[in-house]
């Protein structure tokens, strides 16, 4: 069981003699050599490894650590494997397949999104239908666009008219114009007219106030009077006002 080579050790008492097992390479005395081959003896009814086939001469399934990542990495277990369908396998069971399809509201096109609409495009038109029924119906957007807090000409020329005791008029009216939307100040409905208080801002904007007035006039036949900052602080037209309310 040895193989011939002996070492010499000085433990400060006496000399021992070692020697290697061929079979488990490890390093015993001659005197405790013998119970070392009962303890192979005894071990070798424990079996094999399982990756690599060697005597084992533990408890354990594998010779060592390699051998047992090795059996767990690489392991096919084909008992419990259940091959998939193959392509273009239907069941009898099997219910067709389909797509919700809808009919847009706008252009009644048939299409398979979410909504009402088929596009963008139908969608603006949606929108569109119906911000006009909400302020036909009496919505007014100008509540929604910081336009609830009246400029200090708007709540100065409330005040004048609450003064006169004059009631008969409506703030922020709508006026539609096609596709476009107008709003005007302050709206006499017995005498049709539409007072603009025109802020230093519409300074820069003498053209677009125009356009406004005249497709006001021609679709609702309103006459719209402007009155500037200046003319409103030197209460140049307070007369005019008044001979037209009266």
């Amino acid at each position: 069981m040895s193989n011939g080579t002996t070492i010499k050790e000085d433990t400060g008492y006496k000399f021992l003699l070692k020697i290697c097992c061929i079979k488990c390479k490890k390093e015993t005395t001659v005197q405790s050599f013998k119970a070392h081959l009962k303890t192979h003896e005894e071990k070798t009814k424990n079996g094999n490894c399982l990756q690599c086939n060697k005597e084992l001469f533990n408890n354990n399934k594998f010779c060592s650590q390699s051998c047992s990542a090795t059996y767990n990495n690489f392991r096919k277990d084909y008992t419990n494997y259940k091959p998939g369908p193959k392509p273009g396998f239907k069941p009898k069971n099997a219910k067709p397949k389909y797509t919700k399809v809808k009919q847009c509201i706008i252009c009644k096109k048939f299409h398979p999104r979410q909504g009402l609409t088929c596009g963008p495009e139908c969608k603006s038109k949606y929108l569109s239908i119906k911000q006009r029924e909400r302020i036909d119906n009496g919505w007014n957007p100008q509540e929604h666009r910081c336009r609830s807090k009246p400029s200090f000409l708007e709540k100065s020329f409330e005040e004048w008219l609450i003064s006169i005791e004059y009631k008969d008029y409506i703030k922020n009216k709508t006026f539609r114009c096609g596709k476009k939307l107008y709003f005007g100040d302050f709206f006499f409905p017995s005498k049709n007219i539409l007072v603009e208080l025109d802020g230093k801002q519409h300074e820069n904007s003498i053209e677009y106030d125009t356009i406004r007035d005249n497709l006001i006039k021609e679709y609702y036949g309103v006459e719209t009077i402007r009155i500037t900052y200046k003319e409103y602080m030197a209460k140049s037209k307070i007369d005019i006002i008044l001979q037209l309310l009266k």
